[in-house]
């Protein structure tokens, strides 16, 4: 099964989020893509401020035990962590490392 066909249902049920419920939003599946990285973060769970308007869309992949494969400095040596990526749901997974949690951002 191709993967992108998880994902585009999932897309199209977040397009009608409630403003009330804003903010990053799991889409009970995992997956990873590779590079497209703009920040990560420490944590199982994307960090509130990192998802805005100007973010509307876009993935965030966290791992709850990896230690290793960090994009940035400020997450090396956590076992928990995010990535956040320049990149939405239309885009099929591509990753080469173990899938992580996807949220996306629904401001």
């Amino acid at each position: 099964m191709h993967r992108m066909t998880l994902f585009a249902p999932i897309f199209l049920i977040l397009a009608g989020v409630d403003p009330a419920h804003a903010g990053w939003v799991s889409i009970e599946a995992r997956a990873d893509w590779g590079g497209r990285d703009f920040w990560c973060s420490p944590g199982a769970q994307p960090e509130h401020n990192v998802c805005n308007v100007n973010r509307r869309g876009y993935v965030a992949t966290c791992w709850d035990d990896r230690n290793e494969g960090w994009p940035f400095p400020n997450c090396t040596g956590y076992r928990s962590w995010c990535t956040y990526k320049h990149i939405t749901l239309t885009t099929p997974p591509d990753g080469k490392a173990p899938p992580g949690d996807v949220y996306v951002c629904t401001p």
